[in-house]
């Protein structure tokens, strides 16, 4: 399975997050692609019950596209929430542990190549 993860504050999810996730996921024919909130953000102070309502925020956006999931793996580990540790540590059955990943930056500019992490 082509598995692509989107980890990020999702503060809040909303449909330019949709968009990207959609454009994504049919331009290099991936097979799902994981929504990551991040719990603990490291390069911000965030409350843990508003995460967990980012976290049900995100699984209420993605619900109508069956391609689309979202994980709670961040928030079952301790510490600030890496994108790194988490595809290194995580749990994605099937995933080979050369994941390859795009760089989204807010001003709209994302890396269309391929990078491995």
């Amino acid at each position: 399975m082509e598995l692509c993860v989107f980890q990020g504050t999702f503060n809040p999810i909303h449909n330019a997050h949709l968009r990207v996730a959609e454009y994504v996921l049919n331009k290099y024919n991936f097979d799902k692609l994981v929504f990551i909130p991040a719990a603990n953000p490291p390069h911000k102070d965030c409350d843990l019950n508003f995460s967990l309502h980012r976290l049900k925020m995100a699984e209420l956006a993605v619900r109508t596209n069956p391609k689309f999931a979202v994980s709670d793996i961040e928030y079952r580990r301790d510490g600030k929430s890496y994108t790194y540790l988490t595809i290194k540590d995580g749990d994605f059955p099937g995933v080979s542990r050369d994941v390859q990943c795009i760089r989204c930056q807010r001003n709209g500019k994302y890396d269309h190549d391929f990078k491995t992490v």
